[in-house]
């Protein structure tokens, strides 16, 4: 997923100096702006400025507030044509970055700063529900058990997809009589609406809970209501209304 800070334009003209970097000429004087990017997800992240139309920038990446030499975690100014900054860096879900954008010897000049890589902490659509066969629609969760010795057996879970599109999938397991037992045993499907492992023999009770944008969404109902998260869960819960 890519976004593009900010949509066109932005501009240095007028601004100040707030912090410093290691690859432009003057790393404590030169005017600079400043973004903060908190991704939902890890990833790679690439952030360019290569469609400026002529302003040679700078660009850097800073891992506290104020940025400076000390926390940058990259920075170039020659990627593009030996005249825009580009930079690449890993993500950590939930961890802001802060992204600096300045120039040469004290030019100033207008840029178009863009950024790839994993969606911001609430941009994505809250996630919803898997089919239930009550209010979600489609097929609900099918537990099929298929062979296995003595002490496991392979189990296949199918479900139809979330109510919200684009979702991946997580997949809890639990003890029957212990409702709140369910703890993670796959954290993502893949986006796949099936999934075959092995299970030992007990009572047990499995959950399948859509993810999006790096939250997870309804792990179902029962008569008292949304059924809670358990002892532990893979992502912060942000359930969404079904469309």
């Amino acid at each position: 997923m890519g976004v593009v800070w900010p949509a066109p334009l932005g501009s240095t003209v007028g601004t100040t100096n707030d912090g410093s970097s290691s690859c432009n000429d003057f790393p404590n004087l030169n005017h600079d702006v400043w973004y903060a990017y908190t991704p939902a997800t890890d990833g790679t992240v690439t952030v360019d400025t290569c469609d400026t139309p002529s302003f040679n920038t700078s660009v850097s990446v800073h891992s506290g507030c104020p940025g400076t030499i000390e926390n940058e975690l990259v920075c170039d100014g020659t990627a593009c044509s030996l005249t825009w900054g580009a930079v690449s860096f890993n993500a950590i879900a939930g961890q802001t970055y802060r992204i600096r954008l300045t120039g040469w010897s004290f030019h100033e000049g207008d840029f178009v700063l863009t950024l790839s890589g994993p969606p911001c902490v609430g941009s994505a659509a809250p996630t919803g529900a898997v089919p239930n066969g009550n209010d979600v629609p489609g097929t609900p969760l099918m537990i099929d058990k298929m062979g296995g010795g003595s002490a496991t057996t392979d189990i296949t879970l199918t479900w139809a997809e979330s109510c919200v599109s684009g979702s991946d999938y997580e997949i809890y397991e639990g003890t029957i009589g212990s409702f709140h037992s369910h703890t993670p045993i796959f954290c993502t499907t893949g986006g796949a609406t099936t999934k075959t492992f092995s299970s030992a023999p007990g009572s047990t009770y499995y959950l399948v809970v859509p993810t999006n944008g790096g939250r997870e969404g309804s792990y179902g109902t029962s008569t008292a209501g949304e059924r809670s998260v358990g002892d532990g869960s893979c992502l912060p819960q942000e359930i969404g209304a079904c469309m």
